[in-house]
């Protein structure tokens, strides 16, 4: 999925169209983010003047914080005494994790720090030394199993073959979802290494059934020369890869967790579909027939790296000398 945190390329933008005058709103708009990320990104990282003490935004010192924040061990907010007290108070009396979580804010209305949802109730119970201790003051628990996905060597990204690393043959796709608000429904999007050539389209439910199902539908449009690997990353949505394998005659690799520049064309692609589904849009009425039309303005924009072809043109010609081969 896309990259959630701001580049130093993005900062350096952010801080040009400010000084020109651009509203945050049009900010976010032309980055392809969300209004609220951007004005966080201000509140957090701007730096106060020595002289003037006005708050200013410089993109160098912005990076700088962020990277020390990335950095810095984060403490957990039931580690915190006051939070853990107020929680535990209540547990043993019986009250729920949600009735703890409204009355929080009731009691602390103006304290933005002491926010907690009822997920972090529920791990932190899981997580405590003695979880039976406070599961028998709820009236109900569930244990969730969590399956653990394997992901068979053959498939891993460092055995893939050079071929697909330098950008030698068209065939080579990288994909990824796109969520949207409140994972309200999300958007199958693959790209075409050589060429940049896109494919979206809308998926209802983010599963491994209805995503192969799209998947396989888009890429059996093509020629069987034009779909020789796909790269994913690791959500559970490519959970069913080996019905891909087997439908499409298709290699498949998974990119490594956490290792989002190991698909960083389908990373770049995401962000140019960002420019028209901001993060924050719901997809909930998000129609194909919009999708559609996103598609075919990206592959029908020129591309440098192509010497200013664009992708459409670019997999029809080789389509074309596949055919006269």
């Amino acid at each position: 999925m896309a990259n959630n945190h701001l580049t130093a390329e993005e900062r350096v933008e952010i801080s040009r169209l400010h000084r020109e005058g651009v509203a945050k709103r049009r900010i976010a708009m032309l980055l392809g983010r969300a209004e609220t990320t951007i004005t966080r990104e201000f509140r957090r990282n701007s730096i106060t003047h020595r002289f003037s003490g006005r708050r200013k935004y410089c993109p160098i010192a912005a990076q700088r914080l962020c990277e020390q924040r990335r950095h810095q061990p984060r403490t957990k907010k039931m580690q915190r005494p006051e939070i853990r007290e107020y929680v535990d108070q209540r547990l043993k009396q019986y009250w729920s994790p949600d009735e703890i979580v409204g009355r929080m804010k009731f009691d602390f209305p103006n304290d933005p720090r002491l926010r907690i949802s009822h997920q972090t109730i529920y791990r932190a119970i899981n997580d405590s030394d003695n979880p039976r201790l406070y599961r028998q003051c709820l009236r109900r628990w569930r244990v969730r199993k969590h399956r653990r996905k394997h992901t068979p060597e053959a498939a891993k990204i460092a055995n893939r073959p050079e071929a697909i690393e330098r950008r030698e043959r068209v065939g080579d796709w990288e994909g990824d979802t796109i969520v949207g608000a409140g994972r309200s429904g999300g958007a199958l999007s693959m790209v075409e290494r050589q060429t940049g050539f896109i494919v979206l389209a809308k998926v209802d439910q983010l599963t491994s059934t209805a995503v192969n199902k799209r998947i396989i539908r888009r890429l059996k449009r093509l020629p069987r020369s034009q779909r020789q690997s796909i790269t994913f990353d690791n959500g559970s949505e490519f959970a069913g890869h080996e019905q891909l394998r087997k439908s499409l005659k298709i290699e498949i690799y998974f990119a490594d967790p956490r290792s989002p520049w190991q698909r960083g064309t389908n990373e770049n692609t995401n962000g140019l579909v960002r420019q028209f589904l901001p993060k924050g849009t719901s997809f909930r009425d998000l129609s194909h027939r919009k999708l559609s039309r996103i598609q075919t303005l990206l592959n029908e924009r020129p591309r440098k790296r192509l010497g200013y072809l664009t992708p459409q043109e670019a997999l029809h010609m080789d389509a074309s000398r596949a055919t006269l081969t």
